[in-house]
Protein backbone atom coordinates (compact mmCIF):
# COMPACT_ATOMS: atom_id res chain seq x y z
CA UNK A 1 0.00 0.00 0.00
CA UNK A 2 1.27 3.57 -0.64
CA UNK A 3 3.01 5.44 2.15
CA UNK A 4 1.07 8.21 3.82
CA UNK A 5 3.14 11.22 4.72
CA UNK A 6 2.25 14.13 6.94
CA UNK A 7 4.35 17.04 8.12
CA UNK A 8 4.71 17.78 11.80
CA UNK A 9 4.46 21.37 12.91
CA UNK A 10 6.53 20.78 16.04
CA UNK A 11 9.67 22.38 14.69
CA UNK A 12 12.63 22.63 17.08
CA UNK A 13 14.77 25.76 16.79
CA UNK A 14 18.32 26.00 18.05
CA UNK A 15 19.20 29.68 18.40
CA UNK A 16 22.23 31.32 19.91
CA UNK A 17 24.13 34.51 19.11
CA UNK A 18 21.69 35.43 16.38
CA UNK A 19 22.23 32.21 14.46
CA UNK A 20 19.25 29.88 14.08
CA UNK A 21 18.97 26.27 12.87
CA UNK A 22 15.64 24.42 12.63
CA UNK A 23 14.94 20.70 13.18
CA UNK A 24 11.79 19.63 11.35
CA UNK A 25 10.30 16.18 12.13
CA UNK A 26 8.74 14.21 9.30
CA UNK A 27 6.58 11.16 9.93
CA UNK A 28 5.24 8.53 7.56
CA UNK A 29 2.99 5.50 8.02
CA UNK A 30 3.63 2.19 6.30
CA UNK A 31 1.95 -1.16 7.01
CA UNK A 32 0.33 0.21 10.12
CA UNK A 33 3.60 1.53 11.60
CA UNK A 34 4.69 5.16 11.95
CA UNK A 35 8.31 6.12 11.20
CA UNK A 36 9.83 9.52 12.04
CA UNK A 37 12.90 11.14 10.49
CA UNK A 38 14.30 14.65 10.85
CA UNK A 39 15.51 17.46 8.59
CA UNK A 40 18.06 20.02 9.78
CA UNK A 41 17.36 23.31 7.95
CA UNK A 42 19.05 26.72 7.95
CA UNK A 43 19.39 29.82 5.80
CA UNK A 44 22.73 31.19 4.72
CA UNK A 45 23.53 34.93 4.92
CA UNK A 46 22.99 35.07 1.14
CA UNK A 47 19.43 33.85 1.57
CA UNK A 48 20.06 30.33 0.29
CA UNK A 49 18.11 27.66 2.18
CA UNK A 50 19.99 24.45 2.95
CA UNK A 51 19.11 21.22 4.74
CA UNK A 52 20.50 17.83 5.85
CA UNK A 53 18.63 14.62 6.79
CA UNK A 54 19.00 12.69 10.06
CA UNK A 55 17.50 9.37 11.11
CA UNK A 56 17.14 10.20 14.81
CA UNK A 57 16.51 13.31 16.89
CA UNK A 58 19.87 12.90 18.59
CA UNK A 59 21.68 12.93 15.24
CA UNK A 60 19.61 15.93 14.14
CA UNK A 61 20.59 17.89 17.27
CA UNK A 62 24.26 16.98 16.76
CA UNK A 63 24.11 18.26 13.19
CA UNK A 64 22.17 21.40 14.16
CA UNK A 65 24.72 22.32 16.83
CA UNK A 66 27.55 21.69 14.39
CA UNK A 67 25.92 23.81 11.68
CA UNK A 68 25.24 26.69 14.10
CA UNK A 69 28.86 26.57 15.28
CA UNK A 70 30.10 26.65 11.67
CA UNK A 71 27.88 29.63 10.88
CA UNK A 72 29.32 31.46 13.86
CA UNK A 73 32.93 30.47 13.14
CA UNK A 74 32.73 31.39 9.47
CA UNK A 75 30.92 34.64 10.05
CA UNK A 76 27.62 33.26 8.93
CA UNK A 77 28.96 31.10 6.11
CA UNK A 78 28.63 27.35 6.52
CA UNK A 79 31.60 25.30 5.36
CA UNK A 80 30.90 22.98 2.44
CA UNK A 81 31.85 19.30 2.83
CA UNK A 82 32.29 16.68 0.15
CA UNK A 83 29.90 13.69 0.10
CA UNK A 84 32.71 11.47 1.47
CA UNK A 85 33.31 13.87 4.38
CA UNK A 86 29.59 14.02 5.13
CA UNK A 87 29.47 10.21 5.20
CA UNK A 88 32.37 10.11 7.69
CA UNK A 89 30.69 12.66 9.95
CA UNK A 90 27.37 10.85 9.84
CA UNK A 91 29.09 7.52 10.62
CA UNK A 92 30.84 9.10 13.62
CA UNK A 93 27.57 10.54 14.87
CA UNK A 94 25.81 7.17 14.54
CA UNK A 95 28.63 5.43 16.41
CA UNK A 96 28.39 7.95 19.25
CA UNK A 97 24.61 7.53 19.37
CA UNK A 98 24.99 3.75 19.82
CA UNK A 99 27.47 4.37 22.64
CA UNK A 100 25.00 6.86 24.17
CA UNK A 101 27.45 9.79 24.09
CA UNK A 102 27.64 12.91 21.98
CA UNK A 103 30.40 13.45 19.46
CA UNK A 104 31.81 16.23 21.61
CA UNK A 105 31.87 13.97 24.68
CA UNK A 106 33.53 11.18 22.72
CA UNK A 107 36.31 13.44 21.44
CA UNK A 108 36.87 14.98 24.88
CA UNK A 109 36.99 11.58 26.62
CA UNK A 110 39.39 10.15 24.07
CA UNK A 111 41.70 13.16 24.31
CA UNK A 112 41.75 12.93 28.11
CA UNK A 113 42.38 9.15 28.10
CA UNK A 114 45.17 9.51 25.53
CA UNK A 115 47.10 11.72 27.98
CA UNK A 116 47.38 8.78 30.42
CA UNK A 117 48.28 6.05 27.91
CA UNK A 118 51.88 4.78 27.66
CA UNK A 119 53.53 5.35 24.31
CA UNK A 120 52.49 2.79 21.70
CA UNK A 121 49.43 1.56 23.64
CA UNK A 122 46.01 2.17 22.03
CA UNK A 123 42.94 3.14 24.00
CA UNK A 124 41.08 0.04 22.76
CA UNK A 125 43.80 -2.38 23.97
CA UNK A 126 43.94 -0.59 27.32
CA UNK A 127 40.17 -0.88 27.77
CA UNK A 128 40.20 -4.55 26.76
CA UNK A 129 42.99 -5.30 29.21
CA UNK A 130 41.10 -3.54 31.99
CA UNK A 131 37.88 -5.41 31.13
CA UNK A 132 39.69 -8.76 31.19
CA UNK A 133 41.20 -7.96 34.60
CA UNK A 134 37.79 -7.03 36.00
CA UNK A 135 36.31 -10.24 34.63
CA UNK A 136 39.03 -12.37 36.22
CA UNK A 137 38.51 -10.65 39.55
CA UNK A 138 34.81 -11.56 39.46
CA UNK A 139 35.29 -15.19 38.28
CA UNK A 140 35.12 -18.20 40.60
CA UNK A 141 38.60 -19.77 40.61
CA UNK A 142 38.87 -23.51 39.96
CA UNK A 143 41.83 -25.76 39.25
CA UNK A 144 41.87 -27.58 35.91
CA UNK A 145 42.06 -30.90 37.79
CA UNK A 146 38.86 -30.11 39.71
CA UNK A 147 37.13 -28.82 36.57
CA UNK A 148 37.98 -32.07 34.76
CA UNK A 149 36.34 -34.15 37.49
CA UNK A 150 33.19 -32.00 37.38
CA UNK A 151 33.04 -32.32 33.60
CA UNK A 152 33.48 -36.12 33.71
CA UNK A 153 30.63 -36.37 36.20
CA UNK A 154 28.42 -34.33 33.87
CA UNK A 155 29.27 -36.60 30.93
CA UNK A 156 28.38 -39.68 32.98
CA UNK A 157 25.10 -38.12 34.09
CA UNK A 158 24.21 -37.41 30.46
CA UNK A 159 24.65 -41.11 29.66
CA UNK A 160 27.38 -40.45 27.11
CA UNK A 161 28.48 -43.56 25.22
CA UNK A 162 30.98 -45.64 27.14
CA UNK A 163 33.49 -45.57 24.27
CA UNK A 164 33.34 -41.76 24.06
CA UNK A 165 33.55 -41.40 27.83
CA UNK A 166 36.62 -43.62 27.91
CA UNK A 167 38.50 -41.79 25.13
CA UNK A 168 37.48 -38.34 26.40
CA UNK A 169 38.57 -39.35 29.91
CA UNK A 170 42.09 -40.14 28.67
CA UNK A 171 42.39 -36.74 26.98
CA UNK A 172 40.96 -34.88 29.96
CA UNK A 173 43.34 -36.62 32.38
CA UNK A 174 46.29 -35.62 30.21
CA UNK A 175 45.12 -31.99 30.28
CA UNK A 176 44.66 -32.10 34.06
CA UNK A 177 48.18 -33.48 34.53
CA UNK A 178 49.71 -30.76 32.34
CA UNK A 179 47.80 -27.66 33.47
CA UNK A 180 48.52 -27.43 37.19
CA UNK A 181 46.76 -24.08 37.61
CA UNK A 182 43.38 -22.36 37.59
CA UNK A 183 41.51 -22.68 34.33
CA UNK A 184 41.40 -18.87 34.03
CA UNK A 185 45.22 -18.80 33.95
CA UNK A 186 45.52 -21.10 30.93
CA UNK A 187 46.53 -19.19 27.78
CA UNK A 188 46.21 -20.07 24.11
CA UNK A 189 50.01 -20.26 23.90
CA UNK A 190 50.03 -22.81 26.75
CA UNK A 191 47.40 -24.88 24.95
CA UNK A 192 49.49 -24.83 21.76
CA UNK A 193 52.54 -25.95 23.73
CA UNK A 194 50.63 -28.82 25.36
CA UNK A 195 49.31 -30.04 22.03
CA UNK A 196 52.75 -29.92 20.45
CA UNK A 197 54.27 -31.88 23.33
CA UNK A 198 51.83 -34.76 22.90
CA UNK A 199 53.54 -37.74 21.27
CA UNK A 200 50.59 -38.51 19.03
CA UNK A 201 49.56 -38.05 15.42
CA UNK A 202 47.74 -34.98 14.04
CA UNK A 203 44.30 -36.62 14.17
CA UNK A 204 44.70 -37.56 17.84
CA UNK A 205 46.10 -34.11 18.58
CA UNK A 206 43.01 -32.63 16.92
CA UNK A 207 40.78 -34.75 19.18
CA UNK A 208 42.66 -33.46 22.26
CA UNK A 209 42.11 -29.84 21.21
CA UNK A 210 38.41 -30.46 20.58
CA UNK A 211 38.00 -32.05 24.02
CA UNK A 212 39.77 -29.13 25.70
CA UNK A 213 37.47 -26.66 23.91
CA UNK A 214 34.47 -28.59 25.24
CA UNK A 215 35.97 -28.46 28.75
CA UNK A 216 36.49 -24.70 28.60
CA UNK A 217 32.97 -24.08 27.29
CA UNK A 218 31.67 -26.19 30.16
CA UNK A 219 33.65 -23.87 32.47
CA UNK A 220 31.87 -20.89 30.89
CA UNK A 221 28.45 -22.43 31.54
CA UNK A 222 29.44 -22.91 35.18
CA UNK A 223 30.73 -19.30 35.48
CA UNK A 224 34.36 -20.30 35.88
CA UNK A 225 35.29 -18.43 32.68
CA UNK A 226 33.87 -15.29 31.00
CA UNK A 227 31.73 -15.52 27.90
CA UNK A 228 33.25 -15.20 24.44
CA UNK A 229 36.09 -17.08 22.78
CA UNK A 230 38.00 -19.25 25.25
CA UNK A 231 41.77 -19.62 25.21
CA UNK A 232 41.27 -23.15 23.89
CA UNK A 233 39.25 -21.74 20.97
CA UNK A 234 42.05 -19.26 20.30
CA UNK A 235 44.69 -22.01 20.06
CA UNK A 236 45.95 -22.98 16.62
CA UNK A 237 43.71 -25.34 14.67
CA UNK A 238 45.16 -28.75 13.84
CA UNK A 239 45.37 -29.66 10.17
CA UNK A 240 45.10 -33.37 9.46
CA UNK A 241 46.49 -34.35 6.07
CA UNK A 242 43.95 -36.43 4.15
CA UNK A 243 44.99 -40.02 3.49
CA UNK A 244 44.16 -41.58 0.13
CA UNK A 245 41.67 -44.43 0.26
CA UNK A 246 43.29 -47.85 -0.14
CA UNK A 247 41.68 -51.10 -1.20
CA UNK A 248 42.73 -54.74 -1.20
CA UNK A 249 43.54 -56.24 -4.59
CA UNK A 250 41.09 -58.88 -5.84
CA UNK A 251 43.67 -61.57 -5.00
CA UNK A 252 44.14 -60.21 -1.46
CA UNK A 253 40.37 -59.96 -0.95
CA UNK A 254 39.95 -63.59 -2.11
CA UNK A 255 42.67 -64.69 0.32
CA UNK A 256 40.96 -62.94 3.24
CA UNK A 257 37.56 -64.43 2.34
CA UNK A 258 39.06 -67.94 2.31
CA UNK A 259 41.62 -67.74 5.13
CA UNK A 260 40.05 -65.59 7.86
CA UNK A 261 39.13 -67.65 10.99
CA UNK A 262 35.77 -69.40 10.76
CA UNK A 263 34.22 -67.15 13.41
CA UNK A 264 34.96 -64.11 11.20
CA UNK A 265 33.98 -65.69 7.85
CA UNK A 266 30.46 -64.20 7.72
CA UNK A 267 31.71 -60.81 8.85
CA UNK A 268 34.52 -60.81 6.27
CA UNK A 269 32.48 -61.75 3.20
CA UNK A 270 29.63 -59.41 4.15
CA UNK A 271 32.07 -56.51 4.59
CA UNK A 272 33.95 -57.33 1.37
CA UNK A 273 30.92 -57.80 -0.86
CA UNK A 274 28.24 -55.55 0.70
CA UNK A 275 30.36 -52.70 2.10
CA UNK A 276 28.67 -52.56 5.51
CA UNK A 277 30.48 -50.67 8.26
CA UNK A 278 32.04 -52.60 11.20
CA UNK A 279 29.55 -51.09 13.67
CA UNK A 280 26.68 -52.03 11.35
CA UNK A 281 27.90 -55.62 11.10
CA UNK A 282 28.31 -55.88 14.88
CA UNK A 283 24.63 -54.92 15.21
CA UNK A 284 23.40 -56.97 12.24
CA UNK A 285 21.15 -59.98 12.79
CA UNK A 286 20.76 -62.81 10.29
CA UNK A 287 17.03 -62.05 10.14
CA UNK A 288 17.97 -58.85 8.25
CA UNK A 289 19.89 -60.81 5.58
CA UNK A 290 17.28 -61.68 2.93
CA UNK A 291 17.57 -63.67 -0.27
CA UNK A 292 18.54 -60.72 -2.48
CA UNK A 293 19.26 -57.85 -0.09
CA UNK A 294 20.40 -56.81 3.39
CA UNK A 295 18.30 -54.43 5.47
CA UNK A 296 20.31 -52.01 7.58
CA UNK A 297 17.91 -50.53 10.14
CA UNK A 298 18.05 -46.90 11.24
CA UNK A 299 19.05 -47.97 14.76
CA UNK A 300 21.84 -50.12 13.34
CA UNK A 301 23.16 -47.46 10.97
CA UNK A 302 25.86 -44.91 11.74
CA UNK A 303 23.87 -42.15 10.04
CA UNK A 304 20.54 -43.32 11.58
CA UNK A 305 18.95 -43.89 8.17
CA UNK A 306 17.50 -47.21 6.98
CA UNK A 307 18.93 -48.50 3.72
CA UNK A 308 18.78 -51.60 1.51
CA UNK A 309 22.04 -53.16 0.28
CA UNK A 310 21.92 -55.66 -2.62
CA UNK A 311 23.34 -59.18 -2.29
CA UNK A 312 25.44 -59.93 -5.37
CA UNK A 313 25.77 -63.42 -6.80
CA UNK A 314 29.23 -64.03 -5.35
CA UNK A 315 28.14 -62.89 -1.88
CA UNK A 316 25.12 -65.20 -2.10
CA UNK A 317 27.48 -68.06 -2.90
CA UNK A 318 29.69 -67.26 0.10
CA UNK A 319 26.68 -67.02 2.43
CA UNK A 320 25.62 -70.52 1.36
CA UNK A 321 28.83 -71.87 2.86
CA UNK A 322 28.03 -70.47 6.32
CA UNK A 323 26.02 -72.77 8.65
CA UNK A 324 23.67 -71.76 11.48
CA UNK A 325 22.54 -68.41 10.11
CA UNK A 326 20.56 -67.43 13.20
CA UNK A 327 20.96 -64.60 15.70
CA UNK A 328 23.68 -61.94 15.37
CA UNK A 329 26.32 -62.10 12.65
CA UNK A 330 28.99 -62.06 15.36
CA UNK A 331 27.47 -64.35 18.03
CA UNK A 332 29.87 -63.38 20.82
CA UNK A 333 27.51 -60.55 21.83
CA UNK A 334 24.66 -62.97 22.41
CA UNK A 335 26.84 -65.41 24.36
CA UNK A 336 28.27 -62.79 26.70
CA UNK A 337 24.94 -61.02 27.22
CA UNK A 338 22.96 -64.22 27.80
CA UNK A 339 21.51 -64.62 31.28
CA UNK A 340 22.38 -61.09 32.41
CA UNK A 341 19.69 -58.95 33.98
CA UNK A 342 20.95 -55.45 33.26
CA UNK A 343 19.29 -52.07 33.32
CA UNK A 344 18.89 -50.33 29.98
CA UNK A 345 21.88 -48.01 30.39
CA UNK A 346 24.12 -50.80 31.66
CA UNK A 347 23.05 -53.04 28.80
CA UNK A 348 23.83 -50.27 26.30
CA UNK A 349 27.25 -49.66 27.82
CA UNK A 350 27.99 -53.39 27.92
CA UNK A 351 27.12 -53.87 24.25
CA UNK A 352 29.33 -50.90 23.28
CA UNK A 353 32.21 -52.32 25.28
CA UNK A 354 31.70 -55.68 23.58
CA UNK A 355 31.74 -54.01 20.16
CA UNK A 356 35.01 -52.36 21.07
CA UNK A 357 36.41 -55.71 22.15
CA UNK A 358 35.17 -57.31 18.93
CA UNK A 359 36.88 -54.62 16.87
CA UNK A 360 40.15 -55.45 18.63
CA UNK A 361 39.67 -59.19 17.99
CA UNK A 362 38.86 -58.50 14.34
CA UNK A 363 42.02 -56.42 14.01
CA UNK A 364 44.09 -59.26 15.47
CA UNK A 365 42.48 -61.80 13.12
CA UNK A 366 43.19 -59.59 10.08
CA UNK A 367 46.77 -59.02 11.17
CA UNK A 368 47.38 -62.74 11.72
CA UNK A 369 45.82 -63.69 8.38
CA UNK A 370 47.94 -61.15 6.49
CA UNK A 371 51.04 -62.32 8.37
CA UNK A 372 50.16 -65.90 7.38
CA UNK A 373 50.32 -64.91 3.70
CA UNK A 374 53.79 -63.43 4.24
CA UNK A 375 54.93 -66.63 5.99
CA UNK A 376 53.72 -68.80 3.09
CA UNK A 377 55.55 -66.56 0.58
CA UNK A 378 58.85 -67.14 2.42
CA UNK A 379 58.69 -70.92 2.22
CA UNK A 380 60.93 -72.71 -0.33
CA UNK A 381 57.92 -74.27 -2.05
CA UNK A 382 56.15 -70.88 -2.42
CA UNK A 383 54.79 -70.20 -5.88
CA UNK A 384 54.99 -66.95 -7.81
CA UNK A 385 51.33 -66.34 -7.00
CA UNK A 386 52.11 -66.71 -3.27
CA UNK A 387 54.91 -64.17 -3.54
CA UNK A 388 52.88 -61.75 -5.64
CA UNK A 389 50.05 -61.95 -3.09
CA UNK A 390 52.31 -61.10 -0.15
CA UNK A 391 53.91 -58.17 -2.01
CA UNK A 392 52.52 -55.03 -0.37
CA UNK A 393 49.83 -57.01 1.48
CA UNK A 394 49.17 -55.15 4.75
CA UNK A 395 46.17 -54.52 7.00
CA UNK A 396 44.22 -51.54 5.64
CA UNK A 397 42.12 -49.57 8.10
CA UNK A 398 38.47 -50.28 7.21
CA UNK A 399 39.88 -51.92 4.08
CA UNK A 400 37.03 -54.41 3.65
CA UNK A 401 34.44 -51.64 3.24
CA UNK A 402 36.82 -49.43 1.24
CA UNK A 403 37.40 -52.28 -1.20
CA UNK A 404 33.69 -52.82 -1.85
CA UNK A 405 32.97 -49.15 -2.54
CA UNK A 406 36.11 -48.69 -4.65
CA UNK A 407 35.22 -51.61 -6.93
CA UNK A 408 31.50 -50.82 -6.97
CA UNK A 409 32.00 -47.36 -8.51
CA UNK A 410 33.37 -48.54 -11.89
CA UNK A 411 30.65 -51.22 -12.10
CA UNK A 412 27.63 -48.99 -11.47
CA UNK A 413 29.15 -45.78 -12.91
CA UNK A 414 26.52 -44.00 -10.83
CA UNK A 415 27.88 -42.12 -7.81
CA UNK A 416 24.47 -41.35 -6.21
CA UNK A 417 23.53 -45.04 -6.42
CA UNK A 418 26.83 -46.12 -4.81
CA UNK A 419 26.39 -43.47 -2.12
CA UNK A 420 22.89 -44.80 -1.38
CA UNK A 421 24.19 -48.36 -1.03
CA UNK A 422 27.14 -47.34 1.14
CA UNK A 423 25.25 -44.87 3.34
CA UNK A 424 27.58 -42.02 2.36
CA UNK A 425 27.15 -38.73 0.56
CA UNK A 426 27.80 -38.42 -3.16
CA UNK A 427 30.56 -35.90 -2.34
CA UNK A 428 32.42 -38.47 -0.21
CA UNK A 429 32.20 -41.08 -2.98
CA UNK A 430 33.43 -38.57 -5.55
CA UNK A 431 36.32 -37.33 -3.41
CA UNK A 432 37.61 -40.61 -1.96
CA UNK A 433 36.49 -43.56 -4.09
CA UNK A 434 36.11 -42.40 -7.68
CA UNK A 435 38.90 -43.63 -9.98
CA UNK A 436 40.50 -45.82 -7.28
CA UNK A 437 40.07 -48.94 -9.42
CA UNK A 438 39.32 -49.89 -13.02
CA UNK A 439 36.31 -51.76 -14.39
CA UNK A 440 38.52 -54.74 -15.24
CA UNK A 441 39.73 -54.96 -11.64
CA UNK A 442 36.18 -54.55 -10.39
CA UNK A 443 34.95 -57.50 -12.50
CA UNK A 444 37.70 -59.67 -11.03
CA UNK A 445 36.75 -58.51 -7.53
CA UNK A 446 33.06 -59.38 -7.88
CA UNK A 447 34.05 -62.74 -9.45
CA UNK A 448 35.55 -63.88 -6.14
CA UNK A 449 33.57 -67.02 -5.25
CA UNK A 450 34.09 -69.81 -2.70
CA UNK A 451 36.75 -72.34 -3.84
CA UNK A 452 34.08 -74.83 -4.95
CA UNK A 453 32.55 -72.34 -7.41
CA UNK A 454 34.32 -71.31 -10.65
CA UNK A 455 35.98 -67.93 -10.27
CA UNK A 456 35.08 -66.75 -13.78
CA UNK A 457 31.39 -66.39 -12.96
CA UNK A 458 30.28 -62.81 -12.61
CA UNK A 459 26.88 -61.13 -12.25
CA UNK A 460 26.19 -57.45 -12.87
CA UNK A 461 23.82 -57.14 -9.92
CA UNK A 462 21.66 -54.06 -9.83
Amino acid sequence: MPHKRRKSTKTIRIEKGGHSVSIIPNSRTANGKTYTSYKVQWTTPTGERKSQGAKTLALAKEKAVAVRAQIKAKGGVVATYSPQQVAVIESALETCTKAKVTLTQAVASYAEAALHLPEGVSLVSAVRGYAERIKKETETPILVTDLVEKYKTTLRDKEVKAAHLYSAGIRLDRAAAYFQCNVSDVTAEAVDQWLQNLEVGPQTRKHHRRTLISLFRFAQRKDFLPSGLTEADKSETITVPSRPIEAYTPEQAAYLAEQMPERWRAYTVLALFSGLRPAELFRLDWSRVKKDHIEVTASGSKVKVRRIVPIHSNLAAWLQTIPNKKGPIVPIVEKVMKGKNLKRKQEKDTVEKLHGRQAQQLSIALRDTVAQAATVAKKPEATKADKDLAEGFTVIHDGLRHSYISYRVPILKDLPAVALEAGNSEEVIQEHYNKVSTEKEAKRYFSINPPSIPKNLYSFAA
